[in-house]
């Protein structure tokens, strides 16, 4: 018996051999990193493993998995870590790059590695099992007095009132009490003035005024500058705080930490996604009631948000496509004649023939006007694509008027306004979903094949367009007292939009400030000018990924896409949303 199986086994080792040298058997990782002799396929099989902890790592935030799931993905995560650790000793033994010492490192509490114990490190849910919270908790110190320097640590902007001024009473007072304190003090001036004899000049009386003034807004202006060196905050949504409407587990902790005692955010921060298929007020409800801190809908962003800027098409017959209530959310923005594609659907009924079932009735009497569209919006992918595909094409071939027939050749485009150009997003799903820049490629081919031309964009909205971070920026001014940010952080989960996005606006931001000269951008105080709003950008935008939706190694870039690498490489690669909280509030000294 044991003849005829090792015979077995021989010819066993023989055929998967041959199918080796043929290539239909795929290659395994070797089990040690020694055995490797060549840096190709040692890059290789360390960006398997990382496509691997990526993985691991986004299936390890799901808190409903169970104990026992949960301590096994760990196990597993922190066993492929160990073996990346060898290939990257493989690697530089083989002539390759240290990565031990170039890599992007996965930072977590105060920009340092992930929490564990004794080598172990424990990741998502995992932090939260019994007994592994308290690992890390440390036990409490005996009372002891405390120094001088220590009680200073626990005075705080409330201690010296630069919060006074926030509910919008003390400042007029203020103001009546100065302009009342300074008309007392000129004419107790002139008294003096009078009772030695000497006239009054009004030169004289202007600079005591003026003087006066100074003296009390000197507090003011300091509580400006002060103000003004305060950091932003960019939250994406999507795969960084919710997968769909489950909440990530390291959302709420780490808007815990950005907020005081008051329950007040500790910077500006705004909530920018790409989603667009409901309102503001909407959204923020939804965000409030979902992360449990209090979103007002000025610090959310929308695709379609920056489409209230456009004042040019506000007065032009629109048709908007898209999911929810379309035709409110354009009303909202600021746009006066708007019709959808239902509509136009009832008013040419013969256009709309896949669906045999949702055929309308011709009987049915249509609109009586149907006006010529002048501009099309895209907020979003619709519900039945065959439709809105058919339609949006029968609007731009017969320039405005489907009712007839094509024109040849085809006519001037007509504007085109797209919003959210992602190609997927994470929802509960394992793997991400089609977005809106699915159904746009759809567009775009079908339109090339009819036409010969490619479709032009009048404008593209939303992340990663500079429109949208500009707006955002505003938004974030507005929470600072209209002061400058010194610093925005991008937090996003999503190479091609999140950080691409970043990266191109920090960009802007660079050569905005390269092309600003002090003399002709800023004038000095007494000569009573304002400060022009370039002067007003902040200084960087820096972004962070995380891995809890869309990123994964393993899945580089589309090919046809020309994109600049460096506007895919993130500053700081972070595990979840609370570790790029406690990044930024290391790096502010929070």
């Amino acid at each position: 018996m044991a003849r005829n199986a090792e015979k077995a086994m021989t010819a066993l080792a023989r055929f998967r051999q041959a199918q080796l040298e043929e290539g239909k058997v795929k290659e395994r990782r070797p089990f040690l990193a020694s055995e490797c002799s060549e840096l190709p396929k040692a890059e290789k099989w360390r960006r398997q493993i990382i496509s691997e902890i990526s993985k691991k790592v986004a299936q390890i935030q799901n808190a409903g998995l169970g104990e026992f799931k949960i301590r096994d993905l760990n196990d597993e995560i922190n066993k492929l870590l160990r073996e990346k650790g060898h290939w990257e000793v493989r690697i530089k033994e083989l002539g390759g790059p240290d990565y031990a010492r170039v890599g992007p490192r996965m930072l977590d509490h105060e920009g340092k590695a992930v929490p564990g114990n004794r080598g172990y490190k424990y990741f998502g849910a995992a932090r939260d099992l019994p007994g592994v919270r308290e690992l890390f908790e440390k036990e409490p110190a005996p009372a002891m007095r405390k120094s001088r320097a220590e009680l200073m640590k626990e005075v705080d902007a409330e201690y010296y009132g630069y919060r006074d001024e926030d509910d919008g009473v003390l400042l007029p007072l203020e103001a009546q009490y100065e302009k009342q304190a300074v008309q007392e003090a000129v004419q107790k001036w002139r008294k003096e003035k009078e009772s030695r004899g000497g006239g009054s000049g009004q030169e004289e009386e202007d600079g005591v005024v003026a003087a006066l003034r100074q003296r009390d807004s000197s507090g003011s202006e300091s509580d400006s500058q002060d103000a003004a060196g305060r950091a932003g905050v960019l939250f994406d949504v999507d795969g960084v705080l919710l997968r769909g409407r489950s909440v990530i587990p390291a959302a709420r902790r780490a808007l815990r930490k950005l907020l005081d005692r008051d329950n007040n955010f500790l910077f500006p921060v705004v909530f920018v996604t790409n989603a667009g298929s409901c309102q503001r007020n909407d959204k923020a409800q939804q965000l409030s009631r979902l992360l449990e801190v209090q979103v007002s809908p000025e610090q959310v962003v929308l695709s379609h948000s920056p489409l209230q800027t456009l004042d040019d098409f506000h007065d032009k017959c629109v048709l908007v496509s898209g999911q929810g209530p379309v035709t409110e959310i354009a009303k909202t923005l600021g746009f006066q004649k708007v019709l959808s594609v239902d509509q136009l659907r009832v008013q040419h009924p013969l256009l709309d023939m896949v669906d045999h079932n949702r055929r309308p009735d011709l009987s049915s009497s249509p609109l009586k006007t149907f006006p010529t569209i002048e501009v099309i919006i895209l907020f979003g992918e619709p519900i039945r694509w065959e439709t809105n595909l058919q339609l949006l094409i029968d609007v731009l071939l017969t320039n405005g008027s489907p009712g007839r027939a094509y024109e040849v050749p085809p006519p001037a485009q007509l504007p085109v306004l797209a919003c959210n150009v992602d190609l997927t997003w994470m929802a509960e799903a394992p793997s991400p979903r089609f977005g809106h820049g699915v159904f746009l490629l759809c567009l775009e081919s079908v339109y090339r094949k009819l036409t010969g031309r490619e479709l032009q964009y009048e404008a593209l909205l939303g992340k990663p367009n500079l429109l949208t971070y500009q707006y955002a920026e505003k938004l974030l001014r507005l929470q600072n007292h209209n002061h400058k940010i010194s610093t925005i952080y991008a937090i996003g989960d999503n190479l091609m939009t999140d950080i691409y996005g970043a990266n191109l606006y920090n960009r802007y931001l660079g050569q905005q400030h390269a092309a600003m000269t002090t003399p002709t951008k800023l004038v000095a105080q007494g000569t009573g000018s304002h400060v022009t709003e370039e002067a007003l950008v902040s200084s960087e935008c820096r972004s962070i990924l995380v891995c809890t939706g869309v990123y994964n190694p393993r899945s580089p870039p589309p090919e046809d896409l020309q994109l600049d690498q460096d506007l895919v490489e993130p500053h700081h690669l972070v595990e979840d949303v609370e570790a790029a909280v406690d990044l930024l509030l290391h790096r502010e000294s929070i």
